[in-house]
């Protein structure tokens, strides 16, 4: 069953979606051509903090996103306490939605997914999903990357390139293979 991009796929995230007002754009009353992405409006706040999440479909390193994440709750709370934290993710299998089910689980962080529209974009779907996700902006990006996450990279680069700070958590696995290989730390962002 294939649903519009306008409409919510899963019943329970109705009231989580805004009403159909907010919405970025109303694609029936614009050509295939002309639409824009159909994302749902950013929930921003002035005491918001927004963190941008991206990793391969592949992911599957629950302890390593875990570390990362106690790490980043504690430094929230000494260094921004009260603030509400917005995982903005992509929706896809995988560490997005690996990243928001543990931050609202666990820490009762809110979710802000971007599914690609993938029926309308094609290939590009993917791409434009991630400029904008950046474009509307946050405070940090946790990379979660393998060595084949190509759409992972493009979103870090676009993430870096307008001035949000990228931090990458590799996996174990991924960390002592490069320990063997004689390199203790993780690869910098300008080598990928």
């Amino acid at each position: 069953m294939r649903f519009k991009p306008w409409e919510p796929v899963d019943s329970k995230l109705w009231n989580r979606f805004p009403s159909d007002k907010e919405y970025k754009c109303n694609p029936r009353r614009r050509s295939r051509k002309e639409r824009e992405p159909c994302m749902v409006t950013p929930l921003l706040g002035v005491e918001d903090f927004r963190l941008l999440i991206t990793g391969s479909r592949k992911w599957k390193d629950w302890d390593a996103m875990q570390e990362a994440f106690d790490e980043l709750n504690d430094r929230l709370q000494q260094e921004h306490p009260g603030k509400r934290v917005v995982v903005v993710h992509g929706a896809a299998r995988g560490a997005d939605v690996m990243a928001a089910r543990m931050g609202s689980a666990r820490y009762g962080w809110v979710e802000e997914p971007h599914p690609a529209l993938w029926s309308i974009y094609g290939k590009k779907a993917g791409s434009r999903r991630n400029q904008h996700m950046v474009s509307l902006g946050a405070d940090l990006c946790y990379a979660f990357p393998l060595r084949d996450s190509i759409g992972t990279r493009h979103c870090m680069s676009a993430a870096a390139r307008t001035g949000i700070r990228v931090e990458v958590i590799e996996p174990w696995h991924e960390l002592e293979r490069l320990a063997r290989k004689g390199l203790t730390d993780p690869p910098r962002l300008e080598d990928l």
